[in-house]
């Protein structure tokens, strides 16, 4: 008889409901590892998605988009993909300019123009098979 392997699901994630994804392309002049849920501004000269900086002036200083999941992008290397354009998400699951620090009030609300709802959300949850 073969042994039971047990696998846990999470039910965590960015999304948690209504997500409306739309293609856009990713610019990052450095090249590095963006993390799922990266919030993202636009650069209108360009039209492209950079990573949100709240000190900016390029237009990525407003976050307008989230990125679902990891991505890894080249140095000067345009990049397409999907991102988060609309839907509910989780707060704490967002990363800001600076990864150490938590989203702030104003910038969800920022979101929340672009119709990106961020809610702030707890696990209730255990894992009840081990």
């Amino acid at each position: 008889m073969a042994n039971i392997e047990i696998t846990n699901n999470s039910i965590d994630g960015i999304v948690i409901k209504e997500a409306v994804f739309g293609d856009a392309i990713l610019l990052d002049a450095g090249g590095e590892t963006y993390p799922a849920g990266t919030v993202l501004g636009r650069i209108p000269a360009s039209g492209k998605l950079t990573k949100y900086t709240a000190g900016a002036a390029d237009g990525s200083q407003t976050p307008k988009a989230v990125l679902r999941d990891a991505l890894v992008l080249a140095a000067a290397t345009d990049t397409p993909c999907r991102v988060l354009v609309g839907g509910q998400v989780r707060r704490g699951s967002l990363v800001a300019d600076d990864p150490a620090r938590a989203v702030t009030v104003a910038e969800a609300d920022a979101l929340r123009d672009y119709g990106i709802v961020s809610l702030t959300t707890a696990q209730l949850s255990q894992l009840d098979n081990q």
